[in-house]
């Protein structure tokens, strides 16, 4: 049975109504069936994708301002082992530090006449490096040669000092002898 145009006008107004009704019903429940609820799922999906995109984001976040803290302090011990790297030389440095002690009592006026290197001795972190170390200047001379050589970059001590004066001299000089202790990183075994 056709339906055609002239079939609807005669048809009571209620059973219009009725007709509108369900067709309405019934593409509303298509569309919804067909569109909203794959659109809605899509929704809920992208949803989900963005709240853990926001959560990953936080945690990388996080670990960004630990990895900065993490590199501050790396930044601030390498700085650290640099400067113990300069006042405990190793053992290709210890050469320079002797140049560096003889050139020091050179320009403050003192003769050294021995210079001498002894048997290391290990300790726990570092090694011991003592040298003994003779010399003649005034006592002015000699004083300001201790000061400067204790102000180097490298750490370096004295001790086992002994002074005097050599009657057998014709000037005031004073003859010092001394054991000076400078320190070196500890070989890695």
């Amino acid at each position: 049975m056709a339906v055609n145009l002239e079939m609807i006008e005669k048809m009571p107004l209620v059973q219009k109504a009725i007709i509108l009704a369900v067709t309405i019903a019934v593409l509303g429940v298509l569309f919804w069936y067909f569109i909203y609820r794959g659109l809605a799922n899509d929704v809920a999906d992208m949803n989900k994708k963005v709240q853990d995109n926001n959560t990953e984001i936080k945690q990388l976040a996080d670990i960004q301002q630990q990895k900065e803290y993490l590199q501050a302090n790396i930044d601030e011990i390498n700085k650290r082992i640099k400067k113990y790297r300069e006042e405990l030389p190793t053992a290709t440095e210890m050469e320079q530090l002797l140049v560096q002690i003889n050139d020091l009592g050179t320009k403050n006026g003192v003769q050294i006449k021995t210079l001498t290197p002894k048997t290391e001795t290990p300790k726990e972190n570092y090694v011991e490096v003592p040298i003994d170390i003779s010399f003649t200047g005034s006592f002015r001379y000699v004083m300001k040669f201790f000061y400067d050589v204790t102000h180097l970059d490298r750490i370096v001590n004295f001790g086992n000092v002994s002074m005097g004066v050599d009657k057998s001299a014709t000037t005031a000089d004073v003859t010092v002898s001394c054991t000076a202790y400078t320190y070196k990183f500890a070989e890695s075994k």
